[in-house]
């Protein structure tokens, strides 16, 4: 029995995910438009990272906060880094944070899906996505670290 050796696939992009986390409400989006990715589902804001333009995590994710809420963070808590595969089939490195102090008011800047403030203890039977379940227990986890 021979084994054939392949090249391990590496991911196509490297993307970020953050949590905004208000008065123990997280901010979601509802994906209402049928041009765009995830049409029909409820996900956690996210986006990728230039990296033609050596664009760091931290660097894409506070670019993300403002262009989709028009906000600027505070400190970016890092929760993970995994792997995932997107509804489209591209294969991803996304880091989550999460996001409990900002400055500004959450606006809908983008307008590509409804916002929707949601209890975070509510957000996973919304969220039909592994990584997004995934980044909500993490959240809260770390939320209930703080308060302990």
């Amino acid at each position: 029995m021979s084994v054939e050796l392949r090249e391990v696939r590496k991911p196509d992009y490297e993307g970020v995910i953050f949590l905004i986390h208000h008065d123990g409400k997280v901010l979601l989006e509802r994906r209402n438009n049928p041009d765009k990715v995830y049409y029909g589902y409820t996900i956690i804001p996210a986006g990728k990272v230039k990296k033609e333009e050596n664009e760091s995590f931290i660097d894409a994710v506070r670019r993300e906060i403002k262009e989709e809420c028009d906000i600027t963070p505070g400190e970016l808590i890092n929760l993970d880094t995994f792997l995932q595969i997107s509804i489209s089939n591209h294969f991803y490195r996304t880091t989550a944070f999460l996001v409990t102090d900002y400055k500004g008011r959450v606006r809908n800047v983008e307008g590509k899906s409804e916002h929707i403030w949601v209890n975070i203890n509510k957000a996973s039977e919304m969220l039909p996505f592994a990584d997004s379940k995934h980044v909500i227990n993490l959240a809260k986890d770390y939320l209930l670290r703080q308060n302990s």
